[in-house]
């Protein structure tokens, strides 16, 4: 049995359609405050000669929500795109890529994203969205990053690199988990030698040989696959 032909939107649905999903391309304050996407449902009820059109114009995509509309298109050239994406220069377009499109990356890439984004990600900027990742995917490789972290990364992802390691050991229920906070906070200095010392107090908590782990943490250097 053939299927039945797809009846085509009537022009003032489909204008409608292409009102409501053009609005919600537009940012405001509290679309970005409220990490809100684009109006999906909208276009995935446009036509498909829409629909391209869209995809054209969120191709290459310039954020996490053009990730998503194109991950929810899920057409082959959208596929590619967001194939190619994940190696984008901005690193919140490469982890929107992890998150909206697993499938399409290999384990190899998506380590390569995470460890680069343990670099490069800042608050508000793709640092608790690559956390998230490490959560739920830390080979060997991506646990040694986290402790090469708590020595040369900032105060404040020191911190969360802390909790994160404290979670992945089981030794804290989650990273959100505050009753190491103390230990945490120890890694907000510029002191190296503070640094250091509060390095040694978390490989003790966490059943670590503290000398060894600092040691392959100072000279550790990644190479991307």
């Amino acid at each position: 049995m053939q299927p039945l032909p797809i009846e085509p939107n009537p022009p003032a649905f489909e204008d409608e359609l292409l009102r409501r999903f053009a609005d919600s391309m537009q940012m405001n304050f509290e679309r970005w405050k409220e990490g809100t996407g684009y109006d999906l449902e909208a276009l995935k009820c446009l036509s498909p000669q829409n629909q391209r059109s869209m995809e054209d114009r969120m191709t290459p995509p310039a954020g996490w929500r053009d990730v998503e509309a194109l991950a929810a298109l899920d057409t082959p050239t959208a596929r590619e795109t967001l194939r190619a994406a994940v190696h984008a220069h901005a690193i919140e377009v490469s982890l929107a890529v992890l998150s909206y499109a697993p499938r399409l990356v290999d384990d190899g890439t998506r380590t390569d994203v995470i460890l680069r984004a343990l670099v490069e990600a800042q608050p508000f900027a793709g640092q608790t969205e690559t956390l998230d990742r490490v959560m739920t995917f830390h080979p060997p490789v991506v646990v040694q990053a986290l402790f090469a972290r708590l020595l040369g990364a900032s105060g404040e992802m020191a911190y969360h690199c802390a909790a994160t390691l404290a979670a992945i050991h089981g030794v804290v229920d989650s990273r959100y988990d505050w009753s190491l906070r103390p230990l945490y906070l120890a890694f907000n200095t510029d002191d190296a030698a503070a640094r250091r010392k509060a390095f040694l107090a978390l490989c003790q908590t966490l059943g670590v040989d503290g000398d060894a782990q600092l040691a392959v943490s100072a000279g550790f250097v990644w190479q991307q696959s």
